[in-house]
């Protein structure tokens, strides 16, 4: 199954009886779209579904699609019957390989045994770029073998599992908006970040050149060019009432998108959240820290059209105090 295009349809490409398929090169759009059941229960726009042995889905694009559960963009499903069982059983899942896939702003993104009983054997899910600003970006309810993904939440969205670094790395992929959707800009940290060897992609796939890089497609975009006047932001935060509140102005005015992140005393990462500048160019972000952690937080403030990102260092003694 390869290089179709599905805009807001209310289903899912399932791989639910036989083995061995190869899905790559198609691009899902949901365009936010929603629709009923036979039922009068609410569906969305659903990705891939898959069930069986040794199936192949990469080097695919998910948008804006708005289906969870059965019908979020990437399900490696569990099963209710192992390797024989009638016509209508959901086969389990043996060596699925879900890889060099890209997810932007779904409702849910890559769900990995949340249905039945048999978990998914020997499977692995590696070198995914994963971005939205609402749901789940990934949820596992039965193991798999992850290995360095991309996940980058923003707004209301969470990870939704607990990985290591090595198997979910939280970063920022930079993509760059093109006609048909995201693709990597030139200081992209998926380029050349793939691990593992996946020599199957770029055989089976004659639109895709390497393998090298995380994420769909492997063309790298020049992001737009710098405005010609240095754009730079301030940056303040203060700690009150059990909540730290981080706030400043963008030269350049409103409707500038501005990104905040918070590394805790521990080096962890303890908030991230873009929004647009307001008027004058000011924003304010707010979140509820842990009054039991004290020390160093360290605040970063940026964005796409700031070329002067502002950093600041925040020792919280006590808390609510700063």
């Amino acid at each position: 199954m390869r290089y179709n295009i599905f805009r807001a349809s209310l289903g899912t490409l399932s791989l639910r009886h036989g083995d061995r398929s190869s899905v790559y090169g198609n691009r899902f759009y949901g365009e936010g779209k929603t629709g009923t059941d036979a039922e009068g229960k609410t569906i969305g726009t659903g990705g891939i579904r898959i069930y069986g042995q040794d199936h192949k889905v990469f080097n695919n694009y998910f948008e804006g699609l708005t289906g969870t559960g059965f019908d979020a963009a990437i399900v490696i499903d569990g099963g209710d019957v192992d390797q024989s069982g009638a016509l209508n059983a959901h086969w389990r899942v043996y060596r699925a390989q879900v890889v060099l896939n890209t997810l932007v702003n779904n409702e849910a993104g890559i769900e990995i045994g949340r249905n039945y009983s048999l978990a998914p054997v020997d499977s692995i899910v590696a070198n995914n770029i994963v971005v939205s600003d609402k749901g789940s970006l990934f949820q596992e309810w039965k193991a798999s073998n992850t290995k360095w993904n991309i996940a980058f939440p923003t707004g209301s969205a969470v990870i939704g599992v607990n990985r290591s670094s090595g198997e979910i790395k939280l970063t920022d992929p930079l993509l760059v908006m093109e006609q048909g959707g995201y693709k990597l800009g030139s200081g992209s940290p998926a380029i050349n970040a793939a691990v593992g060897h996946y020599e199957f992609v770029v055989e089976e796939d004659e639109m895709r050149q390497t393998a090298n890089h995380a994420g769909a497609h492997d063309e790298v975009k020049d992001p737009p060019a710098p405005p010609d006047r240095d754009e730079g932001i301030t940056l303040q935060a203060v700690v009150m009432n059990g909540e730290l509140a981080i706030e400043g102005t963008v030269s350049s005015g409103a409707d500038q998108q501005v990104t905040v992140l918070v590394i805790n005393p521990l080096g962890q990462i303890d908030f991230i959240d873009q929004a647009l500048s307001g008027q004058d160019g000011h924003y304010r972000f707010t979140y509820s820290y842990d009054t039991k952690l004290t020390g160093e937080y360290r605040i970063r403030a940026g964005g796409t059209s700031i070329t002067k990102p502002a950093e600041v260092l925040l020792t919280v003694r006590r808390a609510g105090r700063d």
